[in-house]
């Protein structure tokens, strides 16, 4: 048994999964890396899409990082006080806006 047999076996995500299914999001907002990578806050309906990710993302573009950077990312520009995305993503959290002119973040935090 591989690594990803293992996991899979114990994963309800993994377990529900179908393919080819397509579900309606809404992207609330995006985090850019110039010539990194592009990530697309959301927050599927958990009745439609679970998630084990802490932020909630599709990743619609890489570049020199690789897709599974978009969880670090948005933990650490999100998650942690003071940093460039905090209030904004806990506004989103909660189905609130974020300020005018702020759903795209542009940094090279990280």
């Amino acid at each position: 048994m591989n690594r990803d047999e293992d996991i899979a076996e114990d994963n309800e995500i993994y377990l529900e999964f179908e393919k080819d299914r397509s579900i309606d999001i809404e992207i609330c907002a995006l985090v850019i890396v110039p010539d990194k990578i592009v990530t697309a806050i959301c927050f599927p309906d958990p009745n439609e899409q679970k998630t084990e990710n802490t932020c909630p993302h599709v990743t619609l573009a890489i570049n020199e990082w690789d897709p599974s950077k978009s969880n670090e990312l948005l933990e650490s520009s999100c998650l942690k006080e003071s940093q460039p995305f905090t209030s904004n993503y806990r506004n989103l959290k909660k189905g609130e806006s974020v300020q005018e002119g702020k759903e795209i973040l542009s940094t090279n935090h990280l």
